[in-house]
Formats: C-alpha cells, structure tokens, sequence
C-alpha cells in the first residue's frame, strides 16, 4: 500500500533533509512504518521473491525413479518420466501457469529441455504416474486388464507427480490426482503458440484425460494391441477423445518460472518421404494407400529409475455419508454446479426418468458422474442419510439441503425445480 502525506496530496514533493519542523515529520513515520511492515514480511515469508522460491522449491524437489519390477515393461506404480525422442526434453507440469478464467482448472504442461535443471534430475514437476482409466460406463470397446502391466491399446491416465502440489507420493497420485488432458481444438480452446489442440493438466476427471499408448509404426499396431509395453521405447501417447497425438512443438519456446521450455499440444504430425513413395509404387501401391508414420516430434519414451520401489498405496479415507458428499460436492463445483440454482440444475439432468425424484440407480449413475464408487451396502447408508421422509426415494429438497449443509455454501433457498 501507497502512503501519501497531506503535503505530497497537495502537490508537494518529499523532503528528505534531517529538519523535521511541523508536518514533515510524517514522511520519516512513514519510512519507518513501510520497513517495519517489511522486515514482519520477510519474518513470515509473505514476500513475493519468498513466495516464488518457496514455489521452485517445491517444483524442483528431487525424486528418484522407480519401477515396480525387473520384468523390462512399464507397470502401473512406476514413477517415470515421459522423454521425447527427438530432443530428450522431458514432459513437465508448469503450476504457476494457470487457466485464469471462470470454471478453468487448467494448468500448463510443458516440455523441459534436456540440459536444463528440470530434465537433468528428476524432480516432482518432471516425474509422472500411469493410472488405469475405468469409465463410467464399461462398453464392448473398453478393455480392461486385471494385471498391472500397461498394455498397447489400454485407457491410461497420466498423473502428474503429487509432490509437485506439496502432497505425499502415492502410486495412484493422491486423492485428488493433477491428469494429463486435451479439448478438441476450438474458439475458445487452443495451444497458446501454435494454436493447435491444447493439452493441459486438470483436476477434472472425465474422458478428456484418457490417452491410449501404440506403437511407432502403424504396421505394428494391430499386432502389437493387448501386447505389454517394454521400458525405454519410443511410443505415441494418443488421445482417446480426438484421437490427436502428444505432440512436441520444437519451433514454439516458450518461457516461464523455470526458463526457455516447449509447448506441447495435441497434434498428430505426418510424414510420408519420398523413398516409402518410390518404394510403394514400384510395388503398385499408390500414395494414399501407403501408412504414414507420425513424426518423431509425436514420438515418446516412458523412462523408469533403476531401483526397485513399491510406493505406497493411497490411504482409503474411513467411508462416512459427510464424505461421499463433500466428494459429489467439489465434483460438481468443478462442473460448474455453484450454489443452490446449480444444484438444482444438476439435479434435473441426473433426473433421468424426469420424475422429480432421484432412484437408487440414478442416484448411482450421479456418483459415477462424479467419479465416486461405492458399494451398493454403502450406497444404501447415503440414500437412508438422504431420505428424510422415507420416501424411497430423493427430491430436490433433499438433494440440495444435504449437499449445502455438508459444503456450508449457506441458507437454502425455496425455488421450485
């Protein structure tokens, strides 16, 4: 905050000589207030370079890779790092680089270069998880494994390492895992730089965080789908929803907290050369029938340390109805539902039957909207908690009264659905 004397407002200019006849004795006051408010600053770490260091510090807090086994594939509950195979720049999170805009939870995902600071160790901002991708919904194209090896073709999440947010290391990311994300390319949705598809780390669950892993070669992939995926070779991260590749833009630096790093985007760059052209004419094979091989910029290599390291599992929270509810409620806070009329809102889409009130098998079909899984004992207990008038069944009343008085969002208030 400015200070101003009644002179200075008055068009005067400070008077820094040692005479302190009448009021202009307040500027040295003021001088020693603005130090004092300093030095109780800089005691509390509430400096803005205090700040940046303490946001560095935790970005670049050293860990060490590991691996589940020594079987020479990639497990789920390794801590890897994802390196590109054209220039070793290494997949990182970028915090202080956040969506600013109204129901954003978006931060920046860029690529470190392979002499900087941040891929030359591994660090809590350049090291990620791999987590199964379960839908809401299982369909015949969903292939689910038992085992815990990452397989071509499988649903992955990419989880950014929690310590990256100051949060314990688990191998499932924390209870509230930073993903890996991208939106189809649009007005309002796009790459900063090269304005291609943007890719993003959020805390949004859905299928924008869906990614599939395949081979390099387009010849491979149908033999190699279902296949276990060795460590250390080059594959292409595609995205499920819009099938673009985890693309890097090496002609786009861009600069941040930690230096020059590069953008990366959804973005499936081809190219066919001239001898595969040549080579499949002379076979009698035109152009466009001939397999076009993404570029190296879409190629990447999931990195694993030496050592053999479980991590620990994430501790599963004792099940209460208050917690599955504050759950749905940060759930549907990031989908936009703010106070009672959102609630409301949301309360007429999970209404499926349109009947006004919710049964138990949309009241599931709800948790799984917010990604929370229960039991049908524990979805029992929620429903019994809910239902206040035994009814059997939930009204909007119920709904928004049980969800505002776990989130203390205030009084409720009588608007009809």
């Amino acid at each position: 905050m400015q200070y101003y004397t009644k002179q200075q407002l008055q068009g005067a200019s400070r008077y820094y000589g040692k005479c302190r006849i009448g009021n202009w004795n307040e500027d040295v006051e003021l001088e020693e207030v603005l130090l004092k408010q300093y030095l109780e600053k800089r005691e509390q770490g509430g400096l803005k370079l205090d700040k940046f260091q303490a946001r560095i510090d935790v970005a670049l807090a050293p860990c060490e890779l590991s691996r589940v086994s020594d079987d020479g594939y990639v497990h789920f509950g390794d801590l890897l790092a994802i390196r590109s195979a054209a220039n070793g720049a290494v997949l990182s999170t970028s915090l202080d680089d956040r969506d600013q805009r109204a129901g954003e939870d978006a931060y920046g995902a860029t690529a470190a270069p392979a002499d900087s600071a941040t891929a030359a160790v591994p660090c809590a901002r350049s090291s990620i998880l791999l987590s199964k991708f379960v839908p809401n919904e299982v369909t015949v194209t969903d292939e689910l494994f038992d085992d815990d090896l990452l397989h071509y073709g499988q649903k992955v999440c990419v989880v950014a390492n929690p310590m990256c947010e100051s949060k314990p290391l688990d191998a499932e990311g924390s209870e509230d895992p930073l993903m890996l994300r991208s939106l189809a390319k649009s007005t309002t949705s796009f790459a900063k730089f090269s304005r291609q598809q943007e890719v993003a780390f959020t805390h949004q669950p859905g299928y924008a965080t869906a990614w599939v892993v395949i081979p390099t070669n387009p010849k491979h992939r149908l033999a190699a789908h279902g296949s276990p995926v060795p460590r250390g070779v080059p594959v292409v991260l595609q995205h499920c929803a819009t099938g673009q590749d985890l693309h890097l833009e090496v002609g786009q630096p861009l600069y941040n907290d930690f230096g020059m790093e590069y953008e990366v985007s959804g973005f499936t760059q081809t190219s066919l050369a001239r001898s595969a052209i040549m080579e499949g004419l002379t076979t009698g094979k035109a152009k466009a029938d001939l397999s076009k091989m993404e570029a190296p910029t879409n190629f990447w290599v999931l990195e694993s340390g030496e050592k053999v390291k479980q991590l620990p599992q994430l501790a599963q929270a004792e099940f209460t109805v208050e917690n599955v509810l504050a759950k749905v409620m940060k759930q549907l806070n990031r989908k936009g539902a703010n106070g009672i009329f959102g609630l409301r809102a949301v309360f007429k889409e999970m209404d499926a039957d349109g009947s006004g009130q919710l049964n138990a098998a949309e009241f599931r079909d709800a948790l799984r909207y917010c990604m929370i899984d229960i039991t049908d004992k524990e979805l029992v207990k929620v429903l019994e908690s809910l239902d206040t008038d035994n009814s059997g069944s939930i009204s909007p009343d119920e709904f928004v009264e049980a969800l505002t008085a776990v989130a203390d969002i205030g009084k409720r208030e009588h608007v009809s659905v």
